[in-house]
């Protein structure tokens, strides 16, 4: 995969370009996010945002918008290897949804059996094999996609589960991220089980932050104090979802 160069900031705000960061956040952190948005714009337009506004998104049942939030929010945050021939080479997040080999594993959404004929019974090591597959697979662009639409998901099952149960936890329930949340959007308007009209659900903000900070930790539904951008009130896992929240307001220009 090439290096992607960057355009120029006049066009990305002018496009795409999404608010300033919270007042909260230190000034150091905002520039390093304002910094990566032209390098996000031209990398999401030639590669993810592509294959979501193709047909072949079509068959994730997901909602293709929501999709299009938590990668467009996870590329905003690239560092300097992501999107190149080094992307992933020293663990951690592989590809546009930034989604780890282990994490792949774990929650089982790679999409690549661990069995015969995908692996080699005559290989020396057929775990490094699949491994590898499976890297391999999240650097790709549709392959990246695709590895994410499982994830997500899951989550949003999850998400709907626990919320039916009234498990969401309260450091989540407490947070300004549940702003305007209830049973209802977190379940996509009862349309899990309806891809079609889950594929065109168009994502309420509240859905989009609370997905963007679950995509950054699966734990934070076991938190007490609400969520916050202050240390101890899991501030990485509640910016992702301040974001993310952000970006619903593009959520159309992202799958064009």
């Amino acid at each position: 995969m090439s290096r992607r160069q960057p355009i120029s900031d006049q066009k990305v705000r002018r496009n795409l370009a999404p608010p300033r960061p919270r007042r909260s956040w230190s000034a150091t952190r905002a520039r390093a996010s304002t910094a990566r948005v032209p390098r996000f714009d031209h990398g999401y337009h030639g590669s993810a945002g592509s294959v979501l506004g193709s047909d072949h998104s079509k068959w994730l049942c997901v909602p293709r918008r929501l999709l299009a939030v938590i990668i467009a929010n996870e590329m905003l945050d690239w560092d300097f290897a992501d999107g190149t021939f080094y992307d992933g080479l020293k663990g951690g997040g592989v590809g546009y949804a930034q989604i780890s080999i282990d994490t792949a594993i774990s929650e089982d959404v790679s999409g690549i059996p661990y069995s015969w004929p995908t692996i080699s019974m005559l290989s020396e090591n057929p775990r490094r094999e699949w491994r590898e597959l499976i890297f391999s697979k999240l650097r790709d662009e549709q392959g990246g996609v695709d590895v994410a639409a499982r994830l997500l998901r899951k989550k949003l099952n999850t998400l709907c589960q626990r919320t039916t149960d009234g498990t969401l936890g309260s450091g989540v329930l407490r947070s300004e991220l549940y702003t305007g949340c209830n049973s209802a959007v977190l379940c996509c308007s009862g349309l899990l089980h309806d891809c079609s009209g889950l594929y065109d659900f168009r994502p309420p903000e509240c859905l989009a932050r609370i997905m963007g900070a679950y995509w950054n930790s699966k734990n934070i539904f076991s938190a007490r104090d609400p969520l916050a951008d202050a240390p101890g009130h899991w501030p990485d896992p509640f910016n992702n979802g301040w974001w993310a929240g952000h970006w619903s307001a593009y959520q159309d220009k992202l799958v064009k």
